[in-house]
């Protein structure tokens, strides 16, 4: 692969770090590739939304991969049967087309240890003659609630549960900065109130492109946050029903799925989930260090998230996720949901 020539002058890779309206830019981006490969010379790999298969062809071990256990594929030999054929689609499409720039996105990125890492940035230099990441930090708080419930969405984490400051983006940035150097470009990412971040406008505007709209779908909606009782009784549910085995590995249930589906659609009037204030004094300590490093290393020194919740008055209240922790109206709240949703269930039959 070294000895021939690139297929493209640059490949840029987005590291779509959690909670960081990475489904929608993916969804966007798709939905508009055509344009995007004839106004400006960018290809977005047409052989999915998501490209979460780089990472099953630099895996030692694909089999044991969420998204190859998610399409039903167990062994090695599927797995990395599963990988070569979503190369060779990526390699035919390069050169039928000779883009000048290549786009590819996954969250799965992220997840990658060190020398999976490596060989992916390795694999990439092979097809191009630059190699760019983008990423976005998303600022703790907001993180930290937003990461807490898709973990809890994805059945991740059961209650009781009480959360605080989710670490990990800090040593996503500097795993990457050592495959990419500086050809790593970090943004900040603010998840509420005025500083609401578009994320389709920053991110073109990072690749040099005029705005492309904003194209969302069902998997964007699904990413939507959760309320207070929502997130109380799907984490309820995991713990009475796990979705990952004894090894951490994902148990694929087509049951499971309806269940938590019937769950995610239970019409209930819910209260929002809040920062309390001992998780924002929390989060505020032990992200510090954090903060300090990339403000400093990519945002010129600009203190954006040190000052972000300063002005902010959270309020005082216990927010331990768990049934044992709800009030009497949030009891009856759920009854009434549930009786709802059967008789809703029972007139469409």
């Amino acid at each position: 692969m070294a000895d021939r020539k690139p297929f493209a002058r640059r490949i840029i890779v987005h590291l779509g770090l959690a909670k960081t309206g990475t489904t929608i830019l993916q969804e966007s981006a798709f939905a508009y590739r055509e344009r995007l490969l004839a106004e400006h010379d960018i290809l977005y790999p047409s052989n999915g939304v998501n490209h979460f298969h780089f990472q099953s062809v630099v895996s030692d071990a694909p089999e044991l991969l969420i998204q190859m256990r998610r399409e039903g594929i167990t062994t090695r030999e599927e797995a990395r049967a599963r990988a070569s054929e979503f190369l060779a689609a990526f390699e035919a499409e390069l050169i039928e087309t000779a883009p000048q720039t290549v786009l590819i996105s996954s969250e799965y990125f992220s997840s990658m240890p060190p020398s999976e890492f490596q060989r992916f940035f390795q694999l990439l230099s092979g097809y191009a003659e630059e190699v760019w990441a983008v990423a976005y930090m998303r600022d703790p708080w907001s993180f930290s609630q937003s990461l807490m419930q898709q973990f809890v969405r994805d059945g991740r984490y059961g209650a009781p549960l009480r959360y605080g400051y989710c670490s990990g983006q800090v040593e996503i940035i500097r795993s990457a900065e050592n495959v990419f150097g500086d050809n790593l470009v970090v943004r900040p990412y603010f998840g509420g109130g005025s500083l609401r971040t578009d994320i389709m406008a920053d991110f073109c505007e990072v690749i040099g492109i005029p705005t492309i709209p904003e194209r969302t779908t069902e998997d964007a909606a699904a990413n939507r946050s959760i309320g207070h009782l929502r997130m109380t009784l799907i984490a309820e549910f995991n713990t009475l029903w796990p979705q990952f085995d004894e090894n951490r590995l994902y148990i694929r249930s087509v049951e499971r799925e309806a269940a938590l589906q019937w769950l995610i659609d239970l019409p209930l009037r819910d209260r929002p989930l809040v920062l309390t204030k001992r998780q924002v004094d929390v989060i505020q300590t032990m992200a510090k260090d954090d903060m300090d490093y990339v403000e400093k290393r990519f945002f010129g020194g600009a203190r954006l998230f040190t000052d972000y919740m300063v002005n902010e008055t959270p309020p005082e209240r216990d927010h331990t996720i768990s049934l044992e922790k709800l009030d009497a109206d949030d009891l009856r709240e759920i009854v009434r949901a549930t009786l709802e949703a059967q008789m809703i269930k029972q007139k469409k039959t």
